[in-house]
C-alpha cells in the first residue's frame, strides 16, 4: 500500500483511535497514564540498541535476548518499546532500571519522526509478526539497522515461548 494513502488513512482513524484508548482508560487504570508516549511525546535519550516487543507474551519471548545482548554489549544503551501495560509491567519486572522503557508511538508519521529523532537507534528488532510501516520506513531513513524477529512468529504457531 502507498505510505501516504496509509498515514492518510490513519489520521483520519485518529478520533477513534483517541476513543480507544479512553474506552480502555475506563476499564483499565492503565491505560490512563501516559498517552504522551502513545503520540511520540515522551522524553527519551538516544539509544544503541531499540526492542519493540509489543505485549507480554513478545516480551517474555524477548527478555532472554535482550540479557544475552546486553551480556555480549554492555557498552550499548537499550531501549525496549510495548504498547500494552502488561507488556510494560513484564519489562520494569524482568529489566527494572537497566534498558530505557516506553510505550512506542502509534504509527502516524509526525509521532515516528520525533521518536526516531530522540532514540537515535543504531539497530531496531521487532518481536511480533504485526509490522509498522511508518517506522520501519522512517528507520531505514534514518539509517537503522533494523529486522524482524521470527521468534514470536513461531511461538504464535507452536504455543511456545522461544
Amino acid at each position: 500500500m502507498n505510505r501516504t494513502l496509509y498515514s492518510l488513512f490513519l489520521y483520519l482513524l485518529l478520533p477513534l483511535v483517541v476513543m480507544y484508548l479512553v474506552f480502555r482508560a475506563i476499564k483499565s487504570p492503565d491505560y490512563r497514564r501516559r498517552w504522551s508516549e502513545r503520540f511520540g511525546f515522551a522524553k527519551l535519550q538516544p539509544t544503541d540498541v531499540l526492542i519493540h516487543s509489543v505485549s507480554m507474551g513478545e516480551t517474555l519471548a524477548a527478555v532472554p535476548l535482550i540479557k544475552q545482548l546486553m551480556a555480549e554489549h554492555p557498552q550499548y544503551i537499550f531501549t525496549v518499546t510495548t504498547t500494552s501495560p502488561t507488556g510494560s509491567a513484564e519489562v520494569i519486572k524482568a529489566l527494572g532500571d537497566k534498558v530505557q522503557h516506553c510505550y512506542l508511538p502509534f504509527d502516524f508519521a509526525y509521532a515516528v519522526k520525533r521518536f526516531l529523532r530522540q532514540t537515535q537507534p543504531k539497530y531496531f528488532i521487532i518481536m511480533e509478526t504485526e509490522l509498522w510501516l511508518q517506522l520501519a520506513a522512517f528507520c531505514q531513513t534514518a539509517g537503522c539497522n533494523n529486522g524482524v524477529s521470527q521468534c514470536s512468529l513461531v511461538a504464535k504457531v507452536s504455543g511456545q515461548i522461544c
